[in-house]
């Protein structure tokens, strides 16, 4: 007795359906993890943005402040109090200018180093 339909029909055409149900969920899946990672790459991207505004805002609020314009008036404009006296200090002695300059390379060189030389130096060097 020959059955009209055989197991392996049944089994090529159930193969074949699972496969042509699978390759759109697979790929659904897959549009929907590219999606949840420019969702998390835009939520870093409004941390970052929330953190410039408030440096933003903080610095718009010091710009406005009655300190800011003080220092300002007393640097650019020559301004003082009325108790305060005024001192200009024309010829700096050549080896205080020295210092200065060596303070500064030293300053820069320090920057350049990298954090094992600094603790090199500062255990051999006290």
């Amino acid at each position: 007795m020959s059955r009209p339909f055989s197991n392996k029909i049944f089994l090529i055409l159930g193969v074949f359906l699972v496969v042509s149900i699978s390759i759109p969920l697979i790929n659904k899946a897959m549009m929907n993890y590219k999606i949840y990672r420019e969702v998390e790459a835009l939520k870093i991207d409004i941390k970052k943005l929330e953190g410039d505004k408030e440096k933003l805002i903080s610095l718009k609020q010091y710009l406005e402040s009655k300190d800011y314009i003080e220092r300002e008036a007393r640097l650019k404009l020559g301004l003082k109090k009325e108790d305060e006296s005024t001192v200009v200090i024309q010829n700096l002695d050549k080896t205080l200018t020295d210092k200065i300059d060596i303070k500064l390379k030293q300053a820069e060189t320090q920057e350049t180093k990298s954090n094992p030389q600094k603790w090199l130096e500062y255990f051999m060097h006290p």
